[in-house]
């Protein structure tokens, strides 16, 4: 899967700058990042990218529901792959961020509750210890 692939797949149209925040996710599956911290990535390989133009291209692969926006802990905005469906784990101490299968399903459906909605998307977030640190004395 190479990030030309995916985009075109879901309609976009390939350009160099929504490719090379594409592929930093695809080739990072499970990072998230900030703007400013992704724009720093991407520069790496195209020196002459503006600030503005990664935010636009975040922004688009949002809409294409490409990439996900998440609030993080700090206050500032992270961004990740969402590709499929997942969830999300914060540590409490470290801050870090981690993705959870769909298939992790902590919460039992109430059988014979009556439907309020129609459901399309669930994106829950669990606070806790990571393992590294529950293992840091």
């Amino acid at each position: 899967m190479t990030a030309e692939s995916v985009l075109r797949e879901r309609g976009l149209r390939v350009t160099p700058q929504r490719r090379a925040v594409l592929h930093y996710f695809l080739f990072n599956r499970g990072d998230h990042q900030t703007a400013d911290g992704l724009w720093n990535h991407i520069q790496q390989a195209f020196p002459e990218i503006a600030r503005g133009t990664v935010y636009k291209a975040l922004h688009d692969l949002i809409d294409a529901q490409l990439l996900e926006h998440i609030p993080a802990e700090s206050g500032g905005d992270l961004y990740g792959l969402r590709l499929s469906p997942h969830h999300h784990f914060i540590c409490v101490k470290c801050g870090h961020l981690y993705d959870l299968p769909e298939s992790f399903q902590p919460i039992v459906a109430q059988p014979d509750a009556e439907p309020i909605a129609s459901i399309a998307d669930v994106n829950l977030v669990f606070r806790g210890t990571c393992t590294a640190c529950a293992t840091v004395h």
